[in-house]
């Protein structure tokens, strides 16, 4: 958070911040008033970034009868080369249990107090140590009383709840938790680098419920840019984001249903373009939330006309794919809802469906979509009405190698193999967490030359009065779970929406941002 206050008192602090950090005896030189800091105070902090919480109570006095004190915290940063520290609180004496929300460094913690009858200032220094782990860890979205915010837990199971809040002082608008993707080369707005001119590049998470989306700052937990302000123009009203997205090319969001995207890589202000046209004739349509991410562009589904498109990180207008020989359906005006779609990874040729027809809704089957350049076959997996997938609420891809489709029936966990039509479901016998089922996801995860650090987990998700849990069942060889009781547990408030794990190198493409 920058440091606004007024040009007047910068200049004033620029002047003891040279003077005051080697003499702590904090004298004005030009006045015979002397303002004493103590009390509960220390020389050196060390705090964990969202965990711990700061608590400072000084004590001030003045030799001057009758002071009236007005009060601010900052810390200062010298490795930035910038005289202007950045502000923690104004106005309030005691800093209570104060959630730090800083990048992982050392800085001066400064304490100013400052007579506003005669205008001299007192100053106190600190060491502030901040560790974090918050760029080491899961992430859990939810929704909470008509809000939505994450759980954070660090890899010692520690856990920070609604860390927005915490952080930030607000939240995600939107009673619907949706998806949490990785935006890296994010430009920060308020972290200009003096020697080049340019804004700093950092790595970002998008949170995004059904009504709002944040870029906050991986390092920090702390919100670069709300949802409105991450546009070159501020897209419409009333808010609907559903789904942001990464591929090596472009950075995409939705926003009811017409899609947005900006180039990582330029040195600006990291702004999404004007929404992309359906085609020349600005024909109507909407994007469902559900992606496919092909080569060399991921393709979605248009609603209004029912077609697939492809979607690219430049130009102005989706484009219209076209059939491949041997197609059972063609890729355009399909006459289907598109019920889910996933892909089995980045870039892959793999990618499946569930269909509905509109004008037989009892009518439901299985896309298997090849994908090349802006062409694509599908084939039908035709679903009987007593097939477990028929009655599924919830779907996801294995992203490994194995063919298979997980999906959830009521409280049951099934498996589907896709390595040919039709496929063959497995119930799977695992200890599923009480309450509804309201989220599955596979996430692999491979460190080259550590094991131990490597995970392969199906993750599901539940809530029950009001609580969530999710859980996670380590998979072996062939995609099944090698263990019924779950390897992984988290517990907390709300409604989970989804799951993510980050590291300080995570990207938009280390995972399939796909629901």
């Amino acid at each position: 958070m920058k440091n606004k206050i007024i040009i007047g008192l910068i200049l004033v602090i620029g002047v003891f911040l040279t003077s005051c950090f080697e003499d702590l005896g904090n004298y004005d030189y030009t006045s015979n008033e002397v303002i004493t800091i103590g009390g509960d105070i220390k020389k050196d902090y060390s705090v964990v970034q969202f965990t711990s919480k700061l608590t400072i109570r000084p004590e001030v006095s003045s030799n001057i009868p009758g002071a009236e004190f007005e009060y601010a915290y900052w810390v200062y940063d010298k490795d930035q080369g910038s005289q202007v520290p950045d502000t923690l609180l104004v106005g309030k004496k005691d800093l209570e249990e104060y959630v730090v929300g800083l990048p992982s460094k050392t800085y001066k913690l400064i304490f100013q107090a400052k007579n506003v009858k005669t205008g001299i200032q007192g100053f106190w220094e600190a060491t502030l140590n901040v560790t974090t782990t918050s760029n080491h860890g899961w992430y859990i979205l939810k929704s909470e009383d008509g809000k939505c915010d994450m759980d954070y837990y660090n890899m010692a199971g520690e856990k920070a709840e609604n860390v927005l809040l915490a952080s930030c002082g607000r939240q995600l608008e939107g009673d619907q938790a949706e998806r949490i993707t990785v935006g890296t080369n994010y430009a920060d707005p308020e972290d200009l680098d003096p020697k080049t001119n340019t804004f700093r590049k950092t790595t970002v998470l998008f949170p995004v419920s059904n009504r709002d989306a944040k870029a906050v700052r991986l390092s920090t937990g702390k919100i670069i840019n709300d949802f409105p302000e991450m546009f070159q123009e501020e897209p419409a009203e009333p808010y609907a984001p559903g789904m942001a997205f990464a591929t090596s090319m472009a950075q995409f969001i939705l926003n009811q249903g017409k899609v947005y995207y900006f180039w990582p890589y330029t040195s600006a202000l990291s702004k999404f373009s004007v929404e992309l046209a359906r085609n020349e004739t600005f024909d109507p349509y909407r994007i469902s939330k559900y992606m496919m991410y092909a080569t060399p562009n991921p393709i979605g589904f248009d609603e209004v006309s029912t077609s697939f498109v492809a979607i690219p990180g430049n130009g102005t207008t989706l484009i219209s794919m076209t059939d491949m020989p041997g197609t059972e359906l063609s890729a355009n005006h399909t006459q289907m809802n598109l019920l889910w779609a996933g892909s089995k990874g980045l870039y892959d040729i793999e990618h499946y469906a569930v269909m509905q027809e509109q004008q037989d809704p009892s009518r439901k089957f299985i896309a298997y979509i090849t994908c090349l350049g802006n062409s694509m076959t599908i084939k039908r997996d035709n679903l009987e009405s007593t097939d477990p997938a028929y009655g599924a609420s919830l779907f996801t891809l294995n992203h490994s190698s194995s063919q298979i489709l997980y999906f959830v029936n009521g409280h049951e966990l099934w498996s589907r193999s896709i390595a040919a039509v039709p496929g063959v479901n497995s119930k799977l016998e695992v200890v599923l967490p009480k309450g509804e089922i309201v989220f599955i996801k596979h996430m692999p995860y491979s460190v080259y030359g550590k094991p131990e650090e490597s995970f392969d987990y199906l993750l599901i998700g539940a809530v029950k009065d009001g609580n969530y849990e999710v859980v996670g069942y380590t998979l072996d060889a062939v995609g099944r779970p090698a263990d019924p009781e779950p390897a992984l547990h988290f517990a907390g408030k709300g409604k989970v929406g989804d799951v993510t794990f980050v590291f300080p190198s995570v990207s938009g493409t280390t995972f399939v941002p796909s629901y």
